[in-house]
């Protein structure tokens, strides 16, 4: 079966900054061509910020593909991460444990992935999976233990937003909120396979980001600006930031 797949990419970006130096949402960007690899297609918006890599076929040859387009940005982002975190505290020998104990729970198709990286970016099997471990490493040497729940999302357009820009059809306004639980009702093949998301005591971010977006200060105005105002809201103040946050991204369609 061929697969098909575009996927954007940042791998030079400092991870442990608060915000990319590219702004995205200024620009419409274009994509130019800049190389092929085994019918996989690498090319660069037109700030120069992203790659934009268009892949094929089975998940190895996708994996090929991957790591033969962007092969020098993977090598340098595997030298930088994994310095970063051994001058951490972390040496290689346990980022190597934290990066295979996590691609035990991969699906097998993410882990031929993985392996196609490794067959055509330079780098071993061990160094693609460490590589790919990188933020789990970096987050457990900065927080010093296992970091919490951390990833939430916040969609708005419609009357969220200042134009209205984000409207999918005319007249339809959307708020769907997310974090890292499974929120029920659940189909039923998920029974017994999830757990309950916690009491909103316990992880309030959820209810936070919906009644912020609803808030005389954000309804109606949510701009990338505004937005980082409130992505930058701790969740203790209401917000969605937490000690295990590591980066944030905005994006525009």
């Amino acid at each position: 079966m061929r697969r098909f797949m575009v996927v954007i990419l940042a791998p030079l970006l400092s991870i442990t900054g608060p915000y990319a130096k590219c702004r995205a949402h200024e620009i419409a960007p274009s994509l130019t061509p800049v190389r092929v690899f085994e019918g996989g297609t690498a090319y660069r918006t037109s700030d120069d910020c992203y790659w934009v890599l268009r892949l094929s076929g089975s998940w190895r040859h996708m994996g090929r593909q991957y790591g033969g387009l962007v092969r020098d940005g993977l090598r340098q982002f595997y030298a930088e991460i994994t310095t970063d975190v051994k001058e951490r505290g972390i040496d290689i020998d346990e980022q190597l444990e934290n990066a295979r104990f996590w691609a035990l729970t991969f699906s097998p198709n993410l882990n031929e992935l993985m392996r196609g990286i490794a067959e055509s970016s330079g780098l071993s099997e061990d160094e693609a999976l460490v590589l790919n471990a990188g933020m789990s490493s970096l987050s457990y040497a900065i927080l010093q233990g296992e970091a919490p729940s951390a990833c939430s999302g916040l969609a708005v357009w419609g009357r969220y937003t200042p134009d209205g820009a984000l409207v999918r059809k005319a007249g339809q306004e959307g708020l769907p909120a997310s974090y890292n639980s499974f929120v029920p009702p659940y189909p039923d093949e998920w029974n017994n396979r999830v757990a309950d998301p916690p009491e909103e005591a316990d992880d309030p971010r959820y209810n936070n980001l919906i009644n912020l977006a609803n808030s005389p200060g954000f309804c109606g105005r949510l701009d990338v600006g505004n937005m980082k105002k409130l992505m930058d809201i701790d969740v203790r103040n209401g917000g969605a930031v937490h000690r295990g946050t590591v980066y944030q991204v905005i994006a525009l369609p």
